[in-house]
Protein backbone atom coordinates (compact mmCIF):
# COMPACT_ATOMS: atom_id res chain seq x y z
CA UNK A 1 0.00 0.00 0.00
CA UNK A 2 1.44 3.40 -0.92
CA UNK A 3 1.77 6.04 1.77
CA UNK A 4 0.14 8.70 -0.42
CA UNK A 5 -2.20 8.55 -3.40
CA UNK A 6 -2.17 11.78 -5.41
CA UNK A 7 -5.11 12.50 -7.67
CA UNK A 8 -4.70 14.80 -10.64
CA UNK A 9 -7.85 15.76 -12.57
CA UNK A 10 -6.95 16.73 -16.14
CA UNK A 11 -8.92 18.76 -18.64
CA UNK A 12 -7.26 20.49 -21.61
CA UNK A 13 -4.00 21.44 -19.88
CA UNK A 14 -1.39 20.22 -22.35
CA UNK A 15 0.75 23.35 -21.89
CA UNK A 16 1.09 22.88 -18.10
CA UNK A 17 0.84 19.13 -17.64
CA UNK A 18 4.50 18.17 -18.06
CA UNK A 19 5.63 20.54 -15.30
CA UNK A 20 2.93 19.14 -13.01
CA UNK A 21 3.83 15.50 -13.70
CA UNK A 22 7.57 16.20 -13.42
CA UNK A 23 6.99 17.62 -9.95
CA UNK A 24 5.43 14.27 -8.97
CA UNK A 25 8.24 12.26 -10.58
CA UNK A 26 10.72 14.23 -8.46
CA UNK A 27 9.03 13.66 -5.10
CA UNK A 28 11.38 12.47 -2.38
CA UNK A 29 8.70 10.00 -1.24
CA UNK A 30 8.07 8.65 -4.76
CA UNK A 31 8.72 5.00 -3.85
CA UNK A 32 5.69 5.26 -1.53
CA UNK A 33 3.54 7.31 -3.89
CA UNK A 34 0.90 6.48 -6.45
CA UNK A 35 -0.31 9.13 -8.87
CA UNK A 36 -3.79 8.70 -10.28
CA UNK A 37 -4.36 10.85 -13.36
CA UNK A 38 -8.00 11.23 -14.35
CA UNK A 39 -8.50 12.63 -17.84
CA UNK A 40 -11.90 14.29 -17.63
CA UNK A 41 -12.64 14.25 -21.36
CA UNK A 42 -9.80 16.46 -22.61
CA UNK A 43 -9.98 17.42 -26.25
CA UNK A 44 -6.35 18.58 -26.57
CA UNK A 45 -3.17 16.48 -26.46
CA UNK A 46 -3.24 15.99 -22.67
CA UNK A 47 -3.81 12.23 -23.01
CA UNK A 48 -0.72 11.87 -25.22
CA UNK A 49 1.36 13.45 -22.46
CA UNK A 50 -0.29 11.24 -19.82
CA UNK A 51 0.45 8.12 -21.91
CA UNK A 52 4.08 9.16 -22.23
CA UNK A 53 4.49 9.46 -18.44
CA UNK A 54 2.63 6.22 -17.74
CA UNK A 55 4.92 4.42 -20.19
CA UNK A 56 8.06 5.98 -18.73
CA UNK A 57 7.03 5.60 -15.05
CA UNK A 58 4.53 2.71 -14.87
CA UNK A 59 5.25 2.13 -11.17
CA UNK A 60 4.22 5.70 -10.34
CA UNK A 61 1.41 6.77 -12.68
CA UNK A 62 -2.02 5.25 -13.28
CA UNK A 63 -4.19 6.73 -16.01
CA UNK A 64 -7.97 6.77 -16.30
CA UNK A 65 -10.21 8.42 -18.88
CA UNK A 66 -13.78 9.41 -18.15
CA UNK A 67 -16.49 11.49 -19.74
CA UNK A 68 -16.31 15.16 -18.82
CA UNK A 69 -18.03 15.83 -15.52
CA UNK A 70 -15.94 18.60 -14.00
CA UNK A 71 -13.05 18.74 -11.57
CA UNK A 72 -15.04 17.43 -8.60
CA UNK A 73 -16.28 14.46 -10.58
CA UNK A 74 -12.74 13.63 -11.72
CA UNK A 75 -11.41 13.91 -8.16
CA UNK A 76 -14.16 11.64 -6.82
CA UNK A 77 -13.39 9.12 -9.57
CA UNK A 78 -9.74 9.17 -8.54
CA UNK A 79 -10.56 8.74 -4.85
CA UNK A 80 -12.34 5.48 -5.71
CA UNK A 81 -9.14 4.22 -7.38
CA UNK A 82 -6.79 5.34 -4.59
CA UNK A 83 -5.13 2.86 -2.25
CA UNK A 84 -2.84 5.14 -0.22
CA UNK A 85 -2.85 5.79 3.49
CA UNK A 86 -3.40 9.48 2.70
CA UNK A 87 -4.97 11.06 -0.37
CA UNK A 88 -3.63 14.25 -1.90
CA UNK A 89 -4.73 16.44 -4.78
CA UNK A 90 -2.74 18.43 -7.30
CA UNK A 91 -4.36 20.52 -10.01
CA UNK A 92 -2.97 19.68 -13.44
CA UNK A 93 -1.88 23.27 -14.09
CA UNK A 94 0.11 23.42 -10.83
CA UNK A 95 3.39 21.97 -9.60
CA UNK A 96 4.68 21.15 -6.14
CA UNK A 97 7.97 21.24 -4.26
CA UNK A 98 10.00 18.01 -4.40
CA UNK A 99 9.63 17.26 -0.69
CA UNK A 100 6.02 18.34 -0.19
CA UNK A 101 4.39 14.96 0.22
CA UNK A 102 7.23 13.56 2.33
CA UNK A 103 6.97 16.47 4.76
CA UNK A 104 3.19 16.33 4.95
CA UNK A 105 3.09 12.55 5.31
CA UNK A 106 5.73 12.49 8.06
CA UNK A 107 3.99 15.23 10.03
CA UNK A 108 0.64 13.49 9.63
CA UNK A 109 2.02 10.20 10.94
CA UNK A 110 4.08 11.78 13.72
CA UNK A 111 1.13 13.79 15.04
CA UNK A 112 -1.54 11.19 14.19
CA UNK A 113 -3.45 13.65 12.00
CA UNK A 114 -6.43 12.78 9.86
CA UNK A 115 -5.95 15.79 7.58
CA UNK A 116 -2.77 17.64 6.68
CA UNK A 117 -2.93 21.01 4.92
CA UNK A 118 -0.23 23.31 3.61
CA UNK A 119 -0.13 26.81 2.26
CA UNK A 120 0.47 27.61 -1.40
CA UNK A 121 1.88 30.32 -3.62
CA UNK A 122 0.67 31.90 -6.82
CA UNK A 123 3.46 31.98 -9.37
CA UNK A 124 2.97 34.59 -12.07
CA UNK A 125 4.28 34.43 -15.62
CA UNK A 126 6.87 37.11 -14.80
CA UNK A 127 8.27 34.84 -12.03
CA UNK A 128 6.80 36.69 -9.04
CA UNK A 129 5.53 34.50 -6.20
CA UNK A 130 2.78 35.47 -3.80
CA UNK A 131 2.17 33.31 -0.73
CA UNK A 132 -1.41 32.31 -0.03
CA UNK A 133 -2.53 30.96 3.31
CA UNK A 134 -4.97 28.06 2.97
CA UNK A 135 -5.41 27.05 6.60
CA UNK A 136 -7.87 29.75 7.74
CA UNK A 137 -10.13 29.09 4.75
CA UNK A 138 -9.96 25.35 5.38
CA UNK A 139 -10.77 25.73 9.06
CA UNK A 140 -13.68 28.04 8.31
CA UNK A 141 -15.16 25.75 5.66
CA UNK A 142 -14.56 22.39 7.33
CA UNK A 143 -13.90 23.13 11.02
CA UNK A 144 -11.31 20.38 11.55
CA UNK A 145 -9.06 22.49 13.75
CA UNK A 146 -7.81 19.59 15.88
CA UNK A 147 -6.67 17.58 12.85
CA UNK A 148 -4.77 20.14 10.82
CA UNK A 149 -1.12 20.84 10.31
CA UNK A 150 -0.11 23.82 8.22
CA UNK A 151 3.35 23.66 6.75
CA UNK A 152 3.96 26.76 4.61
CA UNK A 153 7.49 25.63 3.66
CA UNK A 154 6.18 22.59 1.84
CA UNK A 155 4.07 24.31 -0.84
CA UNK A 156 5.49 27.04 -3.00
Amino acid sequence: MPKVSVIIPVYNVQEYLRECLDSLVNQTIKDDLEVIIVNDGSKDKSQNIIDEYVEKYPELFKSYIKENGGQGSARNYGVKKASGEYIGFVDSDDYIENDMYEILYNEGIKKKLDVVVCDMAWVYEDGRKESRETLPRFLKEFNYSTYILSNPRSCK
